[in-house]
C-alpha cells in the first residue's frame, strides 16, 4: 500500500509528463497556425486550407490532451487534499494553500475520501 506522500510524488510525475505532452502539441498547434497564415496569404480558400491542415485531428488531439492535463491537476489536487489532511491541514488551511474557498475545498476533502 502506498503513503498519501507517495500519491502526491506519482500525480506530480504525471502531472509534469501530461504538461511536456500538452507543450508539445501547442508547439506543433503554433506551427499548423503558421502555416494557415502562409495558406491564407496564398490565397488558399478556407475549405481547402481546413483540409492541408488537418484541422479536425488537431482539434480533437488539443481536446484530448488538455482534459488530460486537467485530470492530472484534479488528480493532484485531491492527493494533497488526502496528504494535507493526514498531516494535520484544516479544509480553511487547504482552502488557502490551493486559493479556493473554503466550500470548494470541502467538496475536495469529499471526493477524495470517496464520499461524493
Amino acid at each position: 500500500m502506498t503513503s498519501s506522500r507517495d500519491d502526491v510524488a506519482r500525480d506530480i510525475g504525471q502531472l509534469l509528463v501530461a504538461g511536456q505532452e500538452l507543450r508539445d502539441l501547442i508547439r506543433e498547434s503554433r506551427k499548423g497556425l503558421q502555416k494557415g497564415l502562409e495558406l491564407l496569404d496564398r490565397g488558399v480558400g478556407i475549405d481547402e486550407a481546413l483540409r492541408v491542415l488537418n484541422t479536425a485531428e488537431r482539434r480533437l488531439a488539443m481536446t484530448e490532451h488538455l482534459s488530460g492535463f486537467e485530470e492530472c491537476r484534479h488528480r493532484l489536487r485531491l492527493s494533497i487534499t488526502v496528504a494535507g489532511l493526514e498531516e494535520g491541514m484544516s479544509i480553511g488551511d487547504l482552502a488557502r494553500a490551493f486559493g479556493v474557498s473554503r466550500q470548494l475545498a470541502s467538496r475536495m476533502a469529499k471526493q477524495a475520501r470517496g464520499d461524493l
